[in-house]
């Protein structure tokens, strides 16, 4: 008994499903990350809405995507005093993303690239990696952890739960 990408479930049906999910965790900043003693610089709260669309075309795999909008607290710091406004604090993004499961586990890896933004130290776009445990007699809820990262230097450890709200599979032939 080994590993195979085969259908081997008959009573699969692909399926689309539209999601939403929130993700927060704590960052430090790449633009003060070492104050001049050496020590590292100050923590700042970080939180993302995630939209989103996947198709599973297959039980062990789905693709799909979405939009990001981000909140960044290292921005009250690192903005000029006259752009320091809440609004300014909101970037938005689209994202394409792929998953691995395996039973209620998942490998969630996606890509993104920013739509807007109010600053420009980091690269126009980022990834994120991470795991997550599907929920609920229907495995429509979902609880993870993932590393957001910018040009493969890592941004920070963010927390996330979601619900797909809206599932519907193909029709059977």
């Amino acid at each position: 008994m080994g590993f195979s990408w085969r259908h081997r479930d008959t009573n699969f049906v692909k399926k689309n499903s539209f999601y939403v999910s929130v993700s927060a965790g704590t960052r430090q900043s790449k633009k003060d990350a070492v104050v001049q003693n050496g020590a590292a610089g100050p923590y700042y709260f970080g939180m993302s809405l995630h939209i989103g669309y996947m198709r599973q075309p297959h039980p062990k795999f789905r693709y799909g995507g979405g939009f990001d909008i981000n909140f960044s607290g290292e921005l009250s710091r690192h903005l000029p005093p006259e752009q320091r406004r809440p609004g300014k604090y909101i970037n938005e993004a689209a994202f394409v993303a792929f998953e691995v499961l395996y039973g209620r586990l998942v490998l969630h890896l996606s890509g993104a690239v920013y739509l807007n933004r109010a600053f420009g130290y980091y690269t126009p776009f980022y990834e994120r990696a991470g795991l997550r445990v599907l929920l609920g007699k229907n495995r429509n809820h979902f609880v993870g952890a993932a590393v957001k990262a910018h040009a493969g230097s890592v941004d920070y450890l963010e927390w996330t739960y979601g619900c797909h709200f809206v599932s519907f599979g193909d029709k059977r032939k």
